[in-house]
This record gives structure tokens, sequence and C-alpha cells, in this order.
């Protein structure tokens, strides 16, 4: 069974969405104690499932309707965006390199090392992770679709929900590397011959 201390250090690639946010160091203690608590992004990723859903079912019965509810959906969120305040970035899904302890990514936003934000992953699943993160580093990034900078951040605090969702994405990917991994040796063995491991 892999540690805490293992997982932090164990990375996958992922496709998410990434949002983010700075974090003015007034702000820091109380953003915190919000991502802490995390019930509204736990009740907001269940909003948001059952909406992308209900937009599914509806999409096949009737285009239009689903087109008009999607942009009634777009405006919520943005005006969600303007009442939080402050700048704030959302990228298209994009591969992101991630542990338990942290993630790497890319984004247009360009920030300095030891700055704080306020981080949200969403994954394809729509399950989404929040957390209080510091910048390790951004530097330009080159030949990428995803955005101008790559940036890697350290989550400093996450509720035990969250952690455990990010474990056990981790560990599921791993298992699935490990999978393909074993299928691919399978069947480039020769035939007739024995796997003596």
């Amino acid at each position: 069974i892999m540690s805490a201390n293992n997982r932090e250090f164990f990375r996958v690639e992922e496709e998410a969405y990434v949002i983010i946010k700075y974090v003015p160091k007034n702000n820091i203690r109380q953003v915190a104690a919000d991502i802490s608590a995390s019930m509204r992004m736990n009740n907001l990723a269940t909003i948001n499932k059952n909406i992308k859903d209900g937009l599914a079912l509806i999409n096949g019965r009737n285009r239009q309707l689903a087109q008009l509810m999607a942009s009634m959906d777009e405006k919520m969120d943005y005006i969600l965006r303007v009442v939080e305040g402050g700048s704030m970035e959302e990228t298209k899904i994009q591969p992101i390199n991630l542990s338990s302890g942290g993630c790497r990514f890319y984004t247009t936003e360009v920030y300095g090392s030891r700055e704080v934000i306020d981080i949200t992953i969403r994954f394809t699943n729509l399950v989404e992770v929040r957390a209080l993160a510091m910048v390790v580093f951004s530097k330009p990034a080159s030949d990428t679709k995803y955005g101008t900078h790559e940036m890697a951040c350290e989550f400093k605090a996450i509720s035990k929900s969250h952690k455990e969702a990010i474990d056990t994405r981790v560990m599921d990917r791993q298992q699935q590397d490990l999978k393909v991994r074993h299928d691919d040796r399978y069947q480039a063995k020769p035939e007739g011959v024995e796997d003596g491991s």
C-alpha cells in the first residue's frame, strides 16, 4: 500500500480544466478557511454535474433549447466570477501533471514564485477539487496551444475530501498505466515464451 508521503511525490498525467485566481496576502487566511470548509465547492460541483447531465439529455431531444440552456449556464458562471471579484482565469481542457502535493499546468497569466493562488481543478467527469496553493515556478512555454506559461504549484490548504479525491485519481491512473504496460509487454512477447516475472 502506498504511504501518504509517497503519494505526494507520485505524479500522473491527467486531463482537466484549471481555474486560478490570485490571492492577496491579507486574504490568505480567509481563503484557506473557505477551502478547508469546501462545502460551497462540493455543492457547486454537484450542481454543475446535474446541469451538464440535463443539457446532454435535452440536446438529444431539442438542440435549440439545449443551446439556450448552455448559454444561460455560461452567463451564470460569468456573474459568479464578477461577484467573487478579482481576476480569474479558466483554462481550456489540458494535460496537467498531478500529485496529491501539487500540480503543473499551462496558463496565460504570469505569476511570480511564492505567490499564492486559489486553484480549482475540474476533471473530465466534472469532479472538482479546490486548494490554496503556492507558486513554485512559472516559466515561458513553447510549442503548446494551452497557454503562454508553464506553472507548477504546491498545495498548502486543501480539504480532506478533496485531497482524497486527488489521491483516488492518482491511484486509479497509476493502475491504468500499469495495466497498459502489462498488456503491451504481453503483446510484445514472442508466441510460446512464458513471462518469468
